[in-house]
């Protein structure tokens, strides 16, 4: 499981999630499970169904699947976050 946090309150087109990995590079593939975070506290989980070539397909529940594209957090969405040696962590745009 990867734990991430979103950049907005919904996972919505334009929006980033960041995946960290602690002290592990993040190394996300088909069949992990990704335990999002959301700005007021919520949290869902999504099933990875696709993750290859700087693309990124997960499926909440039964019925939302979201594609997502590798990014760069040019707003500084997660500047909050302190980043230690060893921290890992990848930023993904919501398609």
């Amino acid at each position: 499981m990867w734990h991430s946090y979103a950049s907005a309150f919904e996972i919505i087109a334009g929006s980033l999630l960041l995946i960290t990995g602690g002290d592990q590079a993040v190394d996300i593939s088909a069949a992990d499970i990704l335990a999002i975070e959301f700005p007021d506290g919520r949290q869902r989980t999504a099933d990875v169904l696709f993750c290859e070539n700087g693309r990124l397909v997960i499926q909440f529940e039964l019925d939302m699947l979201v594609e997502l594209v590798r990014a760069e957090d040019e707003a500084g969405s997660f500047a909050q976050f302190r980043l230690s040696e060893g921290f890992s962590r990848q930023i993904w745009l919501v398609q």
